[in-house]
């Protein structure tokens, strides 16, 4: 975000998480769903801290040099061969429910 800042970079995107939430929601319940950009965090594990912290970052950076900074919270980034590992979530909706049914996909060109 330094870097972006000084080079007077437009915009910058990065890679949040979805954990930021408090995923698995074991410990904590959503406060409501669908989720937004407004819910409670409750990062569970220091990875997702991490991220939050990395959010709080760039909010900070966007106030201090006004660049606009979009952290995008990914579900499930998955390789196309991975399919086989959520193929019993189609018949059974409740064995996703641990991240209110997100997933996202990475497609090789």
């Amino acid at each position: 975000m330094n870097a972006a800042t000084s080079l007077k970079m437009q915009r910058l995107v990065w890679a949040s998480s979805e954990t930021t939430i408090g995923l698995p929601f074991d410990r904590e319940a959503p406060a409501y769903a669908p989720i937004d950009e407004d819910h409670p965090l409750y990062p569970e594990s220091s990875s997702a801290l991490s991220k939050v912290l990395g959010e709080e970052m760039a909010r900070q950076f966007h106030r201090r040099f006004g660049t606009p900074i979009v952290g995008l919270r990914f579900s499930n980034i998955m390789e196309p061969n991975d399919d086989a590992a959520f193929a019993g979530c189609q018949k059974d909706a409740h064995l996703r429910k641990w991240n209110l049914w997100g997933r996202s996909w990475r497609h090789q060109r």
